[in-house]
């Protein structure tokens, strides 16, 4: 089934309704990078105290468009960001839907350009989808705290997968590895490159990381046995120390 069908439905069901004050799609879409595999990222804003009656439109529209397979509640509706993805019948995209409160403060809706790319709004009647970027000397000093916690954290627990290896523990020690030293160090090269995203993860590696990092870190993620975890524990941990060594956030690109 075509998005624009999806995203049709939805807007058809829930623009009516004058509590609803915004739709858009954002994920992949907001960055132009949507593919067969991408998944939908909806976004919604309605009246405070409005959000069940706002899934229910979305939900009866989905219903009568394809019909729901299976959905699946992440946030319920009194939490900050109530969240909910549907996998409809017959078509390929799982949809995640997001319905804001309209009193969500504007850092905290999802549409920073830098972050979040730029949303593809179907309708906005109160102007919330508008682009409020973070404070750049704000965010400097959230990497530095971030910075400064990995630097710890890794000082103190970096060992920990060889404690598990020595103790014939491969899973744990395969988990501890990706946990305290791929992930930090992922997080760290995101800092250098993708600073605003930062906090992404392994997410979108192959837009945010440049080469020859990215392919590096791919390498270094799968582990063969307990002899190539060992070597690639090491080398990941060097590779760590010296982004921690040289990386001078005061320096990274804000603008």
């Amino acid at each position: 089934m075509e998005r624009e069908r999806i995203v049709d439905a939805v807007r058809a069901a829930v623009e009516p309704a004058p509590w609803v004050l915004a739709l858009w799609e954002g994920g992949s879409a907001s960055f132009g990078r949507v593919d067969a595999l991408s998944d939908m990222d909806l976004g919604i804003a309605a009246e405070d105290g409005r959000i069940g009656e706002t899934f229910d439109l979305v939900e009866a529209a989905l219903e009568d468009l394809a019909g729901i397979d299976a959905r699946w509640t992440e946030n319920p509706v009194d939490h900050p960001k109530p969240q909910r993805y549907y996998r409809l019948r017959g078509t390929a995209p799982l949809v995640d839907v997001g319905v804001l409160p309209v009193s969500t403060p504007p850092l905290e809706r999802f549409v920073d350009r830098r972050r979040h790319g730029k949303p593809r709004v179907a309708f906005d009647r109160a102007g919330f989808t508008a682009d409020v970027p973070q404070d750049p000397a704000e965010w400097r000093d959230r990497l530095r705290r971030r910075v400064a916690d990995i630097r710890a954290r890794f000082e103190m627990l970096g060992g920990l997968p060889m404690k598990s290896s020595q103790r014939g523990e491969s899973a744990e020690a395969v988990v501890f590895y990706q946990a305290l030293v791929l992930r930090p160090l992922v997080e760290m090269l995101r800092i250098r490159h993708d600073p605003w995203r930062y906090d992404f993860g392994v997410r979108y590696l192959r837009f945010d990381i440049p080469e020859p990092a990215r392919s590096r870190i791919q390498r270094l993620w799968f582990v063969r046995n307990q002899i190539d975890l060992r070597e690639k524990h090491a080398e990941a941990s060097e590779w760590l120390r010296q982004e921690l060594a040289t990386l001078d956030v005061d320096r990274v690109p804000l603008d």
